[in-house]
């Protein structure tokens, strides 16, 4: 459960990410003071959708199981 979370939100923080650079805020600088420079900058986005998606599906690797 826990996984979901923390992988949902981070997934939503890329597609923010992606969206407020269009808009031409820095969403890492501007919320958490946090510079990127390069081809950091350029990927942070996708690299925090990509690594939520991966927390998220792992979240979801053991609920078929029960229990015991």
């Amino acid at each position: 459960m826990a996984f979901k979370i923390i992988g949902g939100a981070l997934a939503l923080w890329g597609v923010a990410d992606f969206g407020f650079s269009f808009m031409g805020n820095d969403l890492w600088y501007d919320l958490l003071g946090i510079e990127l420079t390069g081809l950091v900058y350029s990927y942070s986005a996708y690299a925090a959708l990509v690594a939520g998606l991966v927390i998220f599906n792992l979240g979801g690797a053991g609920e078929g199981e029960d229990a015991e």
